[in-house]
């Protein structure tokens, strides 16, 4: 399992605005999620920075650029066909209401088989890239589970656009969605967005151990 690491002020800021730029300049196959893919060079600066992190070499595996205005739901990213347990996130600008910030709540709990979203107290979504199911992590077969409801005051911090009996069973802690910083993370674990509210747009690219 790889430990969550999150570095402040380490992604310098002309690499952002390049990001940006490169984003903004494409055009998407997915408009309300609004997801396209970086250059090449880019994903090389961005493989440097996550192995410095890491103290290990990585390789590239996916990953693209997004922009949203509405919560991820809880999901996983990893694939078995792509290899691509490492999640390496590049918060790159957020427009939002100061009273409600965005952040990236990484549960304890894992999803060990290909990436699902759960679609929770919605009907089942058809989503890009992943796969829409119905429900909530903690009545799926995840190890780790807490055996009891979610810890309030986090709910209602970070969570509370979803009903707080939906994440029976799970953990975790919310890392600050902040441009300048870098957040890695095994992408077995289930992961969604706090409440915001805004935009905001980052760059998620995923890797493995280039030496494995």
């Amino acid at each position: 399992m790889i430990e969550t690491q999150h570095v402040m002020d380490m992604i310098p800021n002309d690499l952002i605005q390049r990001c940006l730029e490169d984003h903004r300049s494409k055009q998407t196959n997915y408009p309300d999620m609004n997801i396209n893919f970086p250059e090449d060079d880019i994903i090389k600066e961005i493989t440097s920075y996550a192995s410095s992190v890491l103290g290990r070499k990585v390789e590239h595996r996916s990953g693209n650029y997004y922009s949203h205005t509405i919560p991820y739901l809880p999901h996983t990213d990893w694939f078995s066909h792509l290899d691509n347990n490492i999640n390496v996130l590049i918060p790159l600008e957020y427009n939002c209401n100061p009273e409600a910030e965005p952040y990236l709540v990484i549960f304890d709990q894992v999803w060990p088989h290909n990436g699902v979203t759960w679609c929770m107290h919605s009907p089942v979504l058809d989503i890009p890239i992943n796969t829409g199911v119905k429900g909530y992590p903690g009545e799926y077969p995840i190890p780790n589970k807490t055996g009891r409801g979610i810890n309030p005051d986090f709910w209602w911090k970070y969570l509370s656009w979803i009903p707080q009996h939906l994440f029976r069973n799970l953990s975790g802690e919310a890392y600050k969605f902040e441009p300048g910083s870098i957040l890695i993370f095994e992408n077995k674990k289930i992961h969604c967005t706090s409440y915001y509210e805004g935009v905001k747009t980052g760059l998620s690219l995923r890797f493995r151990y280039a030496d494995i």
